[in-house]
Order: structure tokens, then C-alpha cells, then sequence
């Protein structure tokens, strides 16, 4: 009945974890989720400050082609008319999210839920530019997600600026 996790982790931890935290940042064109390759099937995966304001899509997306569930940090004021008293600026937002953000993220968990314990088949660049990636969980969840400011045509359909297609 016991959830271990770590902050810094290797492989050779990975029989004893179910969660991990990492710092794995989307690098456009560069990055590719490895440990997700190997891994995710094997333990939940999160990561730092995964609420980047300086991103024109929402960094939750990032989260969601890499298969991993959203960290929030959660004052006590929350819910109340209170301001949020925080010390810490990590988490999801640090002290600078709303609870209407945090309500707008539930696709995010419904998502999660699918594939969360499935394993990352495969990754790919989908244009020549690299800002649309696809992924496929378990032989049966892709997501295509258009990290470019403008529609991109993707097998036919159209996958909106900052925005993803899901199917599964």
C-alpha cells in the first residue's frame, strides 16, 4: 500500500519506483523522450515547473505527448478569497495559478488515464521543421501535437495552432 517515488532516479531504481519526477524540458527539434521509450509503462512520470507562462502553447501539452501527470503544488488559501501566500516557485505555476487553470486541466488527467500505464511505442518528427511530433501508446493512443503558431495539414487533417489531435 506503499507509493515510492523519487526525485532523482536511474534505471536500477526502476523496480522499486511507481513514481519519478525528472526535468526533461521540450527542446524544439531535439528533444526526444527516451526514458518514456523505455519506461513509461514501468512508473508515472512527472516533472519541474511544468507550468512554463513563457510558452505560446500550453506547457501541458508537453505533458501530454510525454506521457506524464501534472504536478501542482496547492496553498491552503486555495479555494478561498485569500491570496496565495507561496515561497516556493515550483510546481505547476508556483503561486501564480487559478483554480480556473487548474479546472481547465482535467483533459489533461482524463488523458493520463488512458495511457498511463501503457507503454510509449513510438515517437517521430511529423514535419520537416520538427514542431509536429506524434507519439502512440499501447498500439492504440496517438496524439499529434502542432507546436507552430499556424494550422498544420497532418494525413489529411487539420491539427490546430498550439493544439493536438487525440485518437484512441
Amino acid at each position: 500500500g506503499l507509493a515510492i517515488g523519487s526525485e532523482r532516479f536511474g534505471d536500477f531504481c526502476i523496480p522499486l519506483l511507481d513514481w519519478i519526477e525528472h526535468s526533461q524540458k521540450r527542446i524544439e527539434g531535439e528533444t526526444i523522450p527516451m526514458w518514456q521509450l523505455v519506461f513509461h509503462d514501468a512508473a508515472f512520470a512527472c516533472r519541474y515547473n511544468n507550468m512554463d507562462r513563457s510558452k505560446p502553447y500550453p506547457s501541458w501539452m508537453e505533458d501530454m505527448l510525454y506521457g506524464n501527470f501534472l504536478r501542482f503544488w496547492v496553498p491552503t488559501q486555495f479555494g478561498t478569497e485569500d491570496p496565495y501566500q507561496f515561497n516556493l516557485m515550483t510546481g505547476w505555476g508556483g503561486g501564480e495559478f487559478t483554480e480556473e487553470e487548474f479546472k481547465n486541466s482535467y483533459h489533461v488527467d482524463a488523458w493520463h488515464r488512458k495511457i498511463g500505464l501503457e507503454e510509449m511505442d513510438s515517437h517521430r518528427f511529423l514535419t520537416k521543421d520538427m514542431k509536429v511530433e506524434e507519439v502512440v501508446y499501447g498500439g492504440k493512443y496517438r496524439m499529434v501535437a502542432n507546436f507552430d503558431s499556424e494550422v498544420r495539414m497532418i494525413d489529411n487533417e487539420e491539427i490546430p495552432a498550439y493544439g493536438y489531435k487525440l485518437d484512441g
